[in-house]
């Protein structure tokens, strides 16, 4: 293992030529870590990459190959608490964070100080799973930031889970008394990365299951382990909002929603529901895959960019 440009290289899952590494500061004053590749001035665009909970940019070196090989310039980078972006906790496999308002304030810095300073339109977003969640958040504010919005497996809504009433009641009453920081009922400290590939919900693929662990073991820093009351109070709170019909249609940006037919993490059927109730929100369904689409199979993959390189023409 070496690191290369601040990215963490591994034979099996080596940085992509031209990285250009570095860290900036959030309004708050968090430290995130970023990582982007340029194209020549011909650039098709630029791909804004917004990973999901325990996710880190090294996870997405086979996508950058795949969008750099279509043209497209690359940013991407570390939700605070996550791969090598400053964490709020000591025991730093906790996932946590106060309310997703902060997730707000990292990616509005990530726009303003890396995308929109000096990148090739149209700017593009591609976000996974909680990386949804908040593209969602910021495509409903006043202002626009990008001309096309793709997402696959968006935090909408979770299967067993969801935004019910009964768990909202119950984590925010342990976060009341206290708990916030520890782990959900359940949970533990073991890296989700390293966790066995036998009944995994992320992927079907067991090849990209196990490059992701031998990053994580080549620099265990970017593991993270359970989402902590704090952190699940806060999604409940963000997934709440999006069951209010309305919502929809604050998002004015074209959107494309890939879902994942085998998902167990999120809810097909609540992305599906929202996309339904917004004339300018597409919805593709990919039978079979697990959650982590882009870490699929290449049968499920290739659903996946059919739709996004029609969609982004």
């Amino acid at each position: 293992m070496r690191h290369a440009m601040g990215l963490v290289s591994i034979a099996d899952n080596p940085v992509p030529e031209g990285a250009v590494t570095g860290t900036l500061m959030t309004r708050d004053g968090v430290s995130l870590r970023y990582a982007r590749w340029d194209c020549a001035a011909t650039a098709r665009g630029t791909v804004c990459l917004l990973g999901g909970r325990t996710e880190f940019i090294e996870k997405y070196f086979e996508t950058v190959r795949e969008l750099r090989s279509r043209g497209f310039a690359v940013i991407t980078f570390d939700w605070r608490g996550q791969g090598l972006s400053e964490r709020a906790l000591a025991e730093r496999r906790k996932g946590y964070v106060e309310s997703f308002r902060q997730y707000d304030i990292d990616l509005e810095s990530v726009i303003e100080q890396l995308v929109l300073p000096s990148s090739s339109p149209p700017l593009i977003a591609l976000a996974h799973s909680m990386g949804g969640a908040v593209l969602l958040r910021s495509a409903a504010g006043r202002r626009r930031h990008f001309d096309r919005l793709v997402m696959t497996a968006p935090m909408i809504g979770l299967p067993n889970l969801g935004s019910s009433l009964l768990a909202r009641v119950i984590f925010r009453a342990m976060r009341l008394c206290g708990l916030g920081a520890c782990y959900v009922p359940g949970g533990r400290s073991a890296i989700m990365d390293l966790r066995p590939f036998a009944g995994n919900q992320r992927t079907s693929d067991p090849g990209r299951y196990a490059r992701n662990a031998a990053t994580v073991e080549a620099e265990p820093k970017l593991g993270l382990g359970s989402p902590t009351i704090a952190w699940t109070d806060a999604a409940i709170e963000a997934m709440r909002e999006f069951t209010d019909a309305d919502y929809p249609a604050k998002i004015r940006d074209r959107t494309l929603i890939v879902a994942p037919g085998g998902d167990q993490i999120t809810s097909p059927a609540a992305s599906r529901t929202f996309a339904s109730r917004s004339d300018v929100i597409s919805y593709v369904l990919v039978e079979g895959a697990k959650h982590e689409l882009l870490m699929e199979q290449e049968h499920y993959r290739a659903q996946f960019w059919a739709a996004f390189d029609a969609f982004v023409i």
